[in-house]
């Protein structure tokens, strides 16, 4: 959330909206089970198990996951960048939460 939600997003005062994440791996789901994390918390520290975000164009998407495939890469879209009055991500995780952050400067 770090990176992204400080450099790429709230620096250009835009927003995100994730609705369509990875399910995070089983011992990532253990852990957050075991230390009794919320979804936020779980975002927050280990960004859902996610791996890697890319910015791309919308008209690209298609695009670069099917680039990513041939070299045995798992891609999907993740959700899109967003315009709020205040810069924020939406997560909507893949146990139907939602997770909202506001982003400061």
């Amino acid at each position: 959330k770090e990176k992204l939600g400080h450099d790429i997003l709230s620096k250009r005062g835009l927003s995100a909206e994730f609705d369509g994440l990875f399910m995070p791996p089983d011992i990532m789901r253990q852990c957050k089970a075991w230390r009794g994390m919320s979804d936020a918390e779980f975002y927050t520290a280990w960004n859902g198990g996610q791996g890697m975000l890319l910015v791309v164009d919308e008209a690209d998407v298609k695009k670069v996951c099917s680039r990513a495939k041939t070299f045995g890469i798992e891609a999907q879209r993740a959700g899109r960048i967003t315009k709020e009055k205040v810069p924020t991500i939406h997560i909507k995780t893949p146990w139907n939460t939602n997770v909202v952050y506001k982003l400061t400067s």
